[in-house]
């Protein structure tokens, strides 16, 4: 009976052990089943479903039939055409060449919803209707609205009615998957509730219901379709036997028209190539569909679940069977889909097994030992980044302990620092003592963060070379455990870690930067920044008893040389002029280019007379002929200095001075150096208002034209008249011609006064009952315009002014340089029938070489010749002289200033034709010369 017994509760606990191992199993597999269940549910197996199906892609390999040509609308295509949208007669020309061909059915994947022109639209629609019905045309239809709730309003898009009566619709919607990629084509779709065939099912032929997808066989290879580009099929360069029997596709593929679509395997692929790989998936019976995932997950577990509690073999043998298990459902994955139109869905299976897995590996090694190998691994990775981090940092990095020894370094503390630091070494005996200063520092504040340890300083580091480095630096605490001889008790051990980076390049062009801000870059002397605070101009370089004298200078007439030789050369002789300051320059004086190509100098002096002496000097060794890159030239300076006693900003007031000064000195360089006068200032003032009040001077009518009559030495008669400009200021009164004529050819208005005057004299003296000369006075900066031609045509023109009484008198100043402008403006003037005066003769120009080149009809005796002729025997020589020369180039002779009889008479004797002065009148105005003109009838 006991025996028995022992038998019973023997299996009884082998069938409990086993009962207990069933429900770990079941439970196990109810888990399991759970996860992958909610996964496939919530559309998560997805994200492995398609990773896989890609792979498969991938590794299968199948050629396209052929029977489907694709004819692009590539870059070259529209390069050729030159425009976009295209003619619809071009797509009309297409159909008829591949009609010709041979092509057995058509499809447009383009857009043909909107009219073209009237005439083209027509074209296009009897090339359809010769096709006979069998060319299809793109349609497709999309939400109306992402708010709408019912979802069955659709924008359709769809070809005009005058295309959509000779042709096939076909859909050439695509459905886009989570990832941005097409991975399924449709069979067709309900369009205005009219169901419509898809481009690939019409190409394909196949047929299934309305809506229904299928997946795209990507492993078909789309660079083996036969592609033509349309331009060839246009241009006849296609060959019939390629489109013999088969179908055609026309559609984009340039990228400018962004009919372009993300796809497995291929990455980005056209429009009408995706629904070519769908219409050969549907041709070679390769229209897939994803099948068997719950199939998968059962053989999964029924694989995999006895392998856990198998205990026959290690785990390690059992963890392989379940990774091999994976591969094998894969390899069957990939031979189902080879042979038939099925996408085995293993990924539910994969999963299952993955979790299989980890289960068996938890239960094998422990989670706890799992978490310690990943912080392990974790720690190692972390230790790598940081040393890494340490050794390829751009700054030096170095650690010191408490006994000053060096612990570690970086690579770039070995290029920083000197050669004989390194690791092991004593910090005390190889770094520099401001380092080690703060080094101590640190260990001597007891790790107390002070915030001075962690300043930034600065250290000049000596090199071999004899060259030096300038190395910045912080030194911060820190500290890590040490387990020490006794690995149960740790001990915190305190370091410095000293960051350094060498700044030597930096502070070099700080360095540059600052001279640059105090220097001119062309004469490398300080700038104007420099020289308000140089030692001399605050005050600190200045023995006592002495003032301070700045003076300025520049080149007269600097304009022209540079618009003759180029900027350089005013560069040239910026630093020629600087070299040779600076050779003539006293003890004590700074010099200063403070811009608008003027030079200072800035110097202490005792008495004007000592200042007015070195100045004389310096004017004298800057002025004259310069050699500048091969081209000599003369140069003059003009030059203007003031004189103060030391005050606190008196150097803006000594600028101020010498520049006034300067200003007064322009155009005067046979002058001395100018000192400052209080009244320069009034006079400076005066010109500034004249300055800014000329440019309303006119409109206000402020500025009017006089006539100053010119008789005949020979009878008395009044033949003409010269034309003056007078200037009365509503509050300053007369204005001198002398004085704001200078003025309004420095600010570039004598053009326009110029102009007035010349128009105003031409409307006057057309007026007179009497035709009368007119002379009018021409500046060098007007007459030197390129538009000044233009300017004396129109005058003509609008006043009817006979341009043979013109006479237009010029100073000898405009022919001190050969000006082509000023010789070509002569040819057009004497074209016009103009005449040219050459006025104040022999008071300018030395040189008489210009007068055969200029055709002159009078010459002007300027009034110093006729002042005093009657008494002055070298006066009437030199008005005899100029009466001979003139007669020699046929030229008259006017004779300005007679203000009494016996000066007209010696004239007229002398042979002079015209005269002109008070003693024949005064300027006037206009209707005073006619009262003239009548007293005289």
């Amino acid at each position: 009976m006991s025996f028995w017994r022992l038998i019973s509760n023997r299996y009884s606990l082998q069938l409990a052990r086993i009962l207990r191992r069933a429900i770990k199993i079941a439970a196990v597999a109810l888990v399991i089943s759970a996860v992958v269940v909610g996964l496939k549910v919530s559309g998560g197996l997805a994200y492995l479903t398609r990773p896989l199906a890609e792979a498969r892609f991938s590794f299968l390999h199948s050629a396209p039939t052929g029977d489907i040509v694709f004819v692009e609308i590539d870059a070259r295509s529209l390069q050729e055409a030159g425009i976009w949208p295209w003619p619809r007669r071009l797509y009309a020309e297409a159909l008829d060449k591949l009609r010709e061909m041979g092509a057995s059915d058509i499809a447009f994947d383009i857009d043909f919803s909107s009219k073209s022109s009237s005439a083209n639209d027509l074209i296009f629609s009897q090339a359809l209707e010769r096709a006979g019905g069998s060319v299809g045309l793109a349609t497709f239809q999309q939400p109306a609205s992402s708010g709408n709730a019912r979802g069955k309003q659709a924008l359709v898009n769809r070809p005009i009615e005058t295309l959509r009566r000779v042709s096939w619709p076909v859909v050439v919607s695509v459905p886009i998957a989570e990832d941005g990629r097409v991975w399924q084509a449709i069979w067709g779709d309900e369009i205005s509730e009219e169901p419509t065939l898809s481009l690939a099912a019409f190409l394909g032929g196949g047929e299934a219901a309305m809506g229904q997808a299928f997946y795209i066989d990507y492993s078909i290879d789309p660079t083996s379709l036969p592609i033509f580009s349309f331009i060839d099929l246009i241009n006849g360069h296609v060959s019939p036997a390629a489109i013999q029997g088969r179908k055609v596709v026309i559609g984009a593929s340039a990228q400018e028209l962004r009919d372009l679509f993300s796809v497995p395997v291929h990455g980005v692929l056209p429009g009408a190539v995706v629904q070519i790989l769908a219409a050969e998936s549907i041709l070679q019976q390769r229209a897939l569909t994803i099948q068997g995932w719950l199939e998968c997950l059962i053989a999964a577990l029924l694989f995999a679940l006895p392998l856990v509690i198998w205990k026959r073999f290690d785990w390690w043998w059992r963890a392989s069977g379940i990774l091999g298990g994976m591969a094998l459902f894969e390899a069957l994955g990939l031979v189902v889909q080879s042979k038939y139109p099925v996408m085995l869905e293993t990924s539910g299976a994969q999963i299952a097994l993955t979790l299989v897995f980890l289960h068996l590996l938890f239960r094998q090694i422990g989670l706890g030992k799992i978490l310690l190998r990943i912080s392990r691994v974790q720690t190692h990775n972390a230790n790598n980044i940081l040393g890494r981090v340490f050794d390829d940092s751009f700054d030096g990095i170095m650690v010191i302990d408490q006994k000053l020894r060096i612990q570690a370094m970086s690579r770039a503390a070995y290029r920083i620092l000197p050669s004989s630091v390194s690791v092991g070494v004593r910090a005390d005996n190889v770094l520099p003592d401001e380092l080690m200063g703060a080094v101590r520092e640190v260990f001597d504040s007891q790790f107390n963060w002070s915030r001075n340890a962690a300043d930034i300083r600065e250290v000049i580091i000596p090199l071999e070379e004899g060259d030096q480095r300038v190395v910045e630096f912080v030194v911060a605490a820190s500290t890590h455990l040490d387990l020490g001889r006794s690995k149960k008790a740790s001990q915190e051990v305190c370091l410095a870690s000293v960051t350094c980076r060498d700044v030597t390049a930096q502070r070099e062009a700080t360095n540059k930067l600052q001279h640059m801000a105090r220097h001119d870059a062309i004469t490398g002397l300080l700038n104007r920044s420099g020289l308000e605070n140089c030692p001399l101009a605050t005050g600190h370089g200045l023995p006592n008893g002495m003032k301070l004298c700045l003076a300025l200078t520049a080149v007269d007439q600097l304009d022209q040389l540079v618009a003759s030789l180029g900027f350089q050369y005013g560069d040239l002789l910026a630093q020629a002029t600087a070299d040779r300051m600076r050779g003539m320059a006293i003890q004590g004086t700074t010099l200063s280019a403070i811009g608008g190509d003027r030079l200072a100098l800035l110097f202490p002096v005792s008495s004007d007379v000592e200042a007015r002496s070195f100045l004389e000097q310096m004017k004298s060794a800057i002025s004259g002929e310069y050699d500048l890159a091969g081209n000599r030239v003369i140069v003059r300076f003009d030059m203007g200095y003031s004189i103060r006693q030391y005050e606190a900003g008196s150097i803006q007031e000594l600028l101020r001075e010498a520049g006034n000064a300067l200003a007064l000195a322009h155009g005067h360089s046979e002058r001395g150096p100018v000192k400052y006068r209080e009244k320069m200032s009034n006079t400076l003032r005066r010109r500034r208002q004249l300055d800014m009040e000329m440019a309303t001077a006119l409109e206000h009518n402020e500025i009017q034209a006089v006539y100053q009559p010119l008789v005949s030495l020979k009878d008395g008669e009044l033949i003409g008249v010269e034309t003056l400009m007078r200037w009365t200021h509503k509050d300053l009164g007369s204005i001198s011609p002398v004085e704001f004529i200078a003025i309004s050819e420095q600010n570039g208005r004598i053009k326009t006064l110029g102009e007035f005057i010349l128009r105003e004299a031409m409307q006057q003296a057309v007026q007179w009952t009497k035709p009368l000369r007119v002379a009018v006075n021409v500046s060098p900066v007007q007459f030197s315009d390129s538009d000044f031609i233009n300017v004396v045509k129109r005058a003509l023109n609008d006043t009817g002014f006979k341009p043979e009484y013109l006479d237009l008198e010029l100073t000898e100043s405009l022919f001190v340089e050969d000006h082509s402008e000023v010789e070509e403006n002569i040819r057009e003037l004497r074209k016009l029938g103009c005449c040219l005066s050459l006025d104040d003769f022999g008071t300018g120009y030395s040189s008489l070489g210009y007068i055969p080149r200029i055709p002159f009809s009078k010459i002007k005796i300027d009034k110093c010749f006729v002042d005093d002729i009657h008494t002055d025997a070298a006066h009437r020589a030199i008005v005899e002289t100029v009466v001979g020369l003139a007669r020699g180039f046929g030229m008259k002779v006017v004779a300005e200033g007679i203000e009494e009889a016996v000066q007209g008479e010696v004239l007229r004797k002398l042979g002079c034709d015209i005269g002109q002065g008070y003693l024949y009148g005064r300027p006037m105005l206009g209707d005073d010369i006619e009262e003239l003109l009548r007293s005289a009838a």
